[in-house]
């Protein structure tokens, strides 16, 4: 079984939610919550986080991430998760055939079963891409690809599954209050038992 190497692009700069990665959800910046799953997935051996800023870097790096610098050209409205990856990956060095997962870090939802499980379908399954979705639709929460080549397909591949996750991904005022309010007490069961407490389910596009 190839383990993964799991990037969380962080830049600083957001519009709707200001320095939304880092604001404060259940105690902690979100993207400690990322990262903490990330760390206890184990079919992930490195948890990398790549930003433009030294306040998101030493969080990371607190956190147990590895980290790198991103460009200020990267860090724009217009660059996609994938794009983000693509500079990751190359600052990092990776050029070896592994598993690649993508994890956002305004998705504090994010569960290390969820990644263990995407990493599991694209070593013992044709697949060569896992998205979470959640009623039919993509959220960014994660991305994984079957190998560092797949970064550089522009649409997702026809060789695609995908998980139902009800998660929130936060962009808002109104996301950051939905997290922190009605969905507080189940984050709160889950991190306590480390019970998964989301829906299970793998399903395939042909």
């Amino acid at each position: 079984m190839k383990k993964a190497i799991l990037f969380i692009p962080a830049r600083i700069g957001s519009k709707r939610l200001l320095k939304k990665n880092i604001q404060e959800v259940w105690g902690k910046p979100m993207i400690e919550w990322v990262i903490k799953e990330a760390l206890e997935a184990e079919l992930v051996s490195e948890v990398i986080v790549g930003s433009d800023s030294e306040e998101v870097i030493k969080i990371a790096l607190d956190a147990g991430a590895n980290t790198v610098k991103r460009g200020r050209h990267y860090c724009t409205d217009n660059v996609s998760k994938i794009d983000a990856g693509k500079e990751m990956s190359i600052k990092w060095g990776i050029s070896q055939d592994v598993p690649i997962v993508l994890a956002q870090a305004n998705s504090p939802e994010v569960d290390f079963e969820t990644i263990n499980e995407m990493v599991t379908v694209l070593n013992s399954t044709d697949r060569k891409e896992v998205i979470t979705t959640w009623k039919g639709n993509q959220h960014g929460a994660l991305r994984a690809v079957k190998d560092y080549s797949q970064l550089w397909t522009p649409h997702l591949s026809y060789k695609l599954a995908y998980l139902e996750r009800d998660w929130v991904d936060i962009h808002t005022e109104e996301d950051l209050n939905e997290v922190e309010g009605t969905r507080k007490a189940a984050h709160l069961r889950r991190d306590s038992s480390s019970a998964s407490g989301v829906t299970t389910g793998c399903s395939e596009a042909n």
